[in-house]
């Protein structure tokens, strides 16, 4: 087994070119631009540690002195980038949720129909999770130890969902529901998503449990969206 720790922090997976070609002498970046990337990455790599203490150990266990020491940064370096704990534990989540967003948009690009379409998004909701370890519990504890951070995560992800009703009834798929109540609907479904990947969970994350969950997931959908 690799001893390298999965980091819940979703910037972690970039990609690079798949392509094979022989390197080239790389131009010297300007001292600006390698200051502004080093800055980056300081950043990221702070916000990376306090997701994984987060993770580990709960809210409480992302002190600064702790962050700070898996990021394998001085505790001074902290403040050039966070005002107070509080302030990164505000920023974290909502960044979280952002890049949960992106890639849960990528896998619907090109879907069928607004089933499809959800289908594929309830998918990669359950594989996003599932791949980020304590993603799950960085969400829920924010209720109490990051309200900012949840309230501002909870409007993004209900802004997201409100925008692909609209869309699916410009394109006249949602019938069921008009769209003074997209916002209320969007509650449900969210609601319901959570609670079923909880149910995925509690059955030791079966094949089987996983497609019936997405089966009622559907049909509920079907019944209140599509349904006129």
């Amino acid at each position: 087994m690799s001893s390298e720790r999965a980091s819940p922090y979703l910037l972690e997976s970039i990609s690079l070119s798949a392509g094979v070609t022989l390197p080239t002498a790389p131009r010297k970046r300007p001292a600006k631009t390698r200051r502004a990337e080093k800055s980056l990455a300081n950043r990221r790599a702070l916000l990376r540690a306090a997701a994984e203490l987060i993770a580990e150990h709960g809210y409480e266990g992302a002190i600064v002195a702790r962050v700070a020491e898996r990021a394998g940064l001085g505790a001074g370096t902290f403040y050039i980038y966070f005002e107070t704990r509080q302030h990164m534990l505000d920023v974290l989540l909502p960044e979280l949720t952002d890049e949960m967003l992106g890639r849960i948009a990528g896998k619907i690009h090109g879907s069928r129909d607004y089933l499809d379409m959800e289908e594929r998004a309830f998918r990669a909701f359950v594989r996003v999770i599932d791949q980020t370890p304590g993603l799950f519990r960085i969400i829920n504890e924010a209720q109490v130890a990051a309200p900012t951070a949840y309230s501002e995560h909870i409007e993004r992800t209900i802004s997201s969902y409100v925008a692909s009703l609209e869309r699916g009834h410009r394109e006249g798929f949602v019938k069921g529901v008009v769209p003074a109540q997209f916002r209320e609907l969007a509650y449900m479904l969210i609601g319901a998503r959570n609670n079923l990947y909880v149910a995925y969970v509690n059955s030791g994350r079966k094949r089987k449990t996983l497609a019936s969950i997405i089966d009622v997931y559907i049909r509920l959908v079907r019944k209140v969206i599509i349904e006129p």
